[in-house]
């Protein structure tokens, strides 16, 4: 064997390496970076570096489902798609012209769909919006609004990517002349309480003051918190001044 063969037997190597990360990735495109590694570790004897696992991961998912501009400009073709599923699906979107190649930049994205819309008279009239980050090339916030029936049963309602999360991405009341009443998530109340004080007993009567559905009870339980710990009261009326019976329910 030349020293000229090495490069092109590397290469075959490789290439018969991505192959089986692309199984791989088509049967569960979830994978972790480990577990590729075991793949090639296992079979083909070689120990690379977490980078190149990771590089030939984004390589086998660009064949697959295509790359993240391609994702994008295949955005508003599924949208279309969604919409010509059932017409009463609605969409949004808003971009910004670059002005230099001819693209434009998404600024914003919302959809909802048709038997969600109908659903939703089903549901108490009660809206949860939480949002998680978009951990990729483009990154963003991906929020959800949900309702929940008489069964207990969570309905999704609608959905959002945004730049990041903040107010003046939230419904207001004057957006659709709607009584709309804002009120803090109590299991995020809790947590921001608990890092404060690092007290499991005291994050349990935070949740249980924000679950009684009598004030002389939320009362009774926000005393026994004063008792415990008179600063532990302070915060939560000081880090959110709305929070009272009304305010965490």
């Amino acid at each position: 064997m030349t020293m000229n063969s090495f490069p092109i037997l590397k290469r075959k190597i490789w290439s018969t390496m991505m192959k089986k990360i692309v199984e791989k990735l088509r049967r569960n495109h979830t994978a972790r970076i480990n577990e590729l590694w075991e793949i090639i570790h296992t079979k083909y004897n070689h120990e690379l570096s977490y980078y190149k696992v990771w590089d030939a991961k984004q390589k086998a998912i660009a064949k697959i489902f295509g790359d993240w501009e391609e994702s994008y400009q295949r955005l508003r073709k599924l949208l279309l798609a969604y919409l010509d599923q059932d017409s009463g699906t609605q969409y949004n979107y808003y971009t910004i012209p670059r002005g230099i190649d001819g693209t434009a930049l998404l600024r914003y994205l919302f959809w909802t769909f048709a038997p969600c819309i109908a659903a939703f008279r089903y549901c108490r009239p009660i809206i949860s919006i939480d949002g998680t980050h978009l951990y990729c090339k483009y990154r963003g916030v991906l929020m959800i609004a949900m309702a929940t029936d008489a069964n207990q049963k969570v309905l999704p309602l609608a959905f959002a990517v945004v730049g990041k999360e903040s107010g003046a991405k939230w419904p207001r009341d004057e957006d659709r002349n709607l009584q709309v009443f804002h009120r803090y998530c109590l299991r995020h109340v809790a947590n921001n309480f608990n890092t404060h004080f690092d007290d499991p007993s005291l994050k349990a009567l935070a949740l249980k003051a924000g679950y009684v559905t009598h004030e002389a009870k939320f009362e009774s339980i926000m005393q026994t918190i004063k008792d415990v710990e008179i600063n532990a009261l302070r915060s939560v009326q000081c880090s959110h001044p709305t929070v009272s019976f009304m305010g965490l329910r």
